[in-house]
């Protein structure tokens, strides 16, 4: 059960993680691709499944049952990340980045601004057509195989469908909408529970509460897609990926929204996970000393670069860490951005780990702000959009979960500019008058 302790240390968390973006809130300001906006919530968003469940007297995990009458089994863990919260806003502001918002970070700052100068409309949808078009042809032509050479990379280049939709109507809203309606049939190759949820956040970041105010089209479209959700939780649920591999769905039924949310939630058990690595530390677990820190970053190489990474043990965390939940086969389990930072240092690793993400989000966003300003167009806040989208990556999988997906994206979307670049050098130059932004 929750008790007081474990509401004060989740106050102490939400003021350490949210005081920032609440400060500028209140001053009218908001804007979620800035690095005290989507990563915080992200961070904070995590909390909610492991303290549902405890309020209703049962973890999530079966290894949490071990310290149930403990009271600081999540006030202790809560206590760390709010810590570290002080320590991320730090790594912020060494990159220079203020964390009070100015004009230049404003959205209606950056909306008036073009995705790009001097390409025509048409062509950045004959290239988001073309992008799109060979990555179904090779999703669709792979093998049963998951780790053939080439096709990991197919299946990770396939995430950038989330973001072409909304760069084509940034340029150019009637054929943002009909790439955003060739690209619904698509999501379902992508093999996510989230995957229709990615298109709708993305428009969500970018434009934030202007979303839906442009198009009847587009809001039925989004509104669509967050609504099939119980599809995706049905599609990508444990039995159906069994069943898939036979080839018969004869036993398939759709699950009810209740049912997909449950599905989702479940699923958000990092945090109660990394509280039970606390509990292990708590108990004598020895500092690994950069092992585990080794381990995750060998573990962002593709098996189709690294021929042996099969035969280092990246699933040994279950085994050791939550053994009344390991099911004896190789699986990777979720694991809170924390937990690697403090099996190899402890706390201070924590609070170091978290200063290095602060510096890391402020950085990208600092350039991307600055670069918009000098060209004049909004392609580079994109690009950042991409690096702020995988937050969650990052806060449920550290960096392989976070990194596989954003480079994935980051090469479909760099096609694509390139794509039409070079389409639109055989073109009339468009010249605009000086100081048109």
């Amino acid at each position: 059960m929750v008790n007081c302790l474990d509401l004060f240390a989740l106050g102490v968390c939400l003021i350490a993680w949210l005081g920032p973006m609440l400060y500028n809130g209140f001053q009218g300001k908001w804007h979620l691709l800035h690095p005290i906006g989507f990563f915080p919530l992200m961070i904070v968003s995590m909390l909610i499944a492991p303290l549902a469940y405890r309020l209703g007297g049962e973890p999530i995990l079966n290894t949490s049952r071990l310290w149930s009458d403990d009271e600081w089994f999540l006030a202790a863990p809560l206590l760390i990340l709010a810590l570290t919260g002080v320590f991320y806003y730090l790594g912020v502001l060494l990159s220079r980045t203020s964390l009070r918002l100015g004009p230049a970070d404003s959205v209606q700052f950056c909306l008036p601004l073009p995705l790009l100068r001097n390409v025509p409309h048409t062509v950045l949808a004959a290239s988001a057509c073309t992008v799109i078009g060979v990555a179904v042809m090779l999703q669709l032509a792979k093998p049963t195989e998951r780790d053939v050479l080439g096709f990991y990379w197919m299946n990770v280049i396939f995430h950038c469908f989330e973001v072409i939709p909304l760069l084509v109507f940034h340029q150019n809203r009637r054929l943002g909408l009909l790439c955003l309606l060739l690209v619904l049939p698509c999501t379902i190759l992508v093999q996510s529970k989230v995957a229709f949820l990615m298109i709708p956040l993305n428009f969500l970041l970018f434009y934030q509460g202007k979303v839906f105010s442009f198009s009847k089209v587009l809001t039925a479209s989004l509104v669509g897609l967050v609504l099939m959700t119980p599809v995706a939780a049905t599609l990508y649920s444990s039995d159906f990926s069994q069943t898939r591999d036979r080839r018969d769905l004869s036993g398939l039924s759709a699950a009810s929204w209740r049912e997909s949310i449950e599905m989702l939630a479940h699923r958000d058990y990092a945090f109660e996970a990394f509280a039970c690595v606390c509990q292990w530390r708590r108990g004598g677990e020895p500092l690994k000393w950069g092992d585990e820190l080794a381990r995750e970053l060998a573990q962002t190489v593709p098996s189709a670069l690294w021929i042996g990474q099969k035969t280092v043990q990246f699933y040994r965390f279950p085994q050791e860490y939550l053994p009344y939940d390991y099911r004896g086969w190789a699986t990777c389990y979720a694991r809170h951005l924390l937990t690697n930072f403090l099996l190899d240092f402890g706390i201070p690793g924590c609070c170091l780990g978290m200063l290095f993400y602060g510096f890391v989000f402020g950085s990208f966003y600092r350039i991307a702000r600055d670069a918009a300003v000098r060209s004049r167009a909004i392609w580079p806040l994109g690009l950042n959009l991409i690096w702020v989208l995988q937050a969650r990556y990052f806060v449920e999988g550290g960096l392989p979960g976070g990194l596989a997906r954003f480079f994935g994206m980051l090469a479909g979307v760099l096609l694509l500019l390139g794509l039409s670049r070079l389409l639109s050098a055989r073109e009339a130059p468009l010249i605009l008058p000086q100081g048109t932004w």
